[in-house]
C-alpha cells in the first residue's frame, strides 16, 4: 500500500522489491495484486537483473524492511538495542551499485490519514568493502528509524533536517 500512496502523492513511478513464496500460483496472484500503472514488482530473487530495466523507464526502488528472510539472506544489526536479522539484499544492490539510500516511513495517522516521512539520503561508506559495507548501511538505515521515531511513536516536528512530511 505504501508504495501506491508515495506513487500517487509525490508523482513517481516505483518498483517495490518483495520476496517470492514456495508456491508459484500465489506468487502469480500477488504479482497481479502488487502491479499498478505506476507500481511495478519483483522478487527479491533476481531483483539485480531486472531492476536495471525499471531504471531506465524512470522508476525507483522501494524495499519493505519488515519482510522475514532466512539467516542467509540477513546481516545482523542494531535494531533498538537489539542485534537483529535484516534483509542484506537492498544493502547488497546499493553496495554494488553505489546507491545512495532514502529511508522512508508511512505512519498511520489519527485523522485516518497516511503520513509519508521522506529522510535525507544515507550514502555509502566507499572506504568499506564487501559486507562491511552492507552492514554499515543497514545499521544506518536502522538507527534513522531506531534514534529518530520516524517508523513509529510520536515524531518531534521542530526538528530542522531535510526530511519532509506529506499528509496524504
Amino acid at each position: 500500500m505504501f508504495a501506491i500512496i508515495f506513487s500517487k502523492a509525490v508523482g513517481v513511478k516505483i518498483v517495490t522489491v518483495g520476496r517470492a513464496s514456495k508456491n508459484k500460483a500465489l506468487d502469480k496472484i500477488m504479482d497481479e495484486l502488487r502491479t499498478f500503472d505506476t507500481v511495478g514488482y519483483v522478487t527479491h530473487r533476481g531483483a539485480l537483473e531486472q531492476l536495471p530495466k525499471y531504471f531506465e523507464e524512470g522508476y525507483i526502488a522501494g524495499v519493505y524492511l519488515d519482510h522475514t528472510a532466512t539467516e542467509k539472506d540477513c546481516v545482523n544489526v542494531p535494531f533498538y538495542g537489539y542485534k537483529a536479522p535484516t534483509i542484506a539484499g537492498m544493502y547488497a544492490i546499493a553496495a554494488r551499485k553505489k546507491i545512495s539510500i532514502m529511508p522512508m516511513f508511512l505512519r498511520f495517522c489519527e485523522n485516518g490519514k497516511y503520513e509519508i516521512i521522506i529522510t535525507p539520503l544515507i550514502h555509502q561508506d566507499t572506504s568499506l568493502k564487501g559486507k562491511d559495507r552492507i552492514i554499515k548501511l543497514a545499521t544506518d538505515v536502522n538507527k534513522v528509524d531506531n534514534e529518530s521515531g520516524y517508523g513509529g511513536g510520536d515524531v518531534d516536528t521542530t526538528e530542522t533536517d531535510l526530511r519532509f512530511k506529506l499528509n496524504v
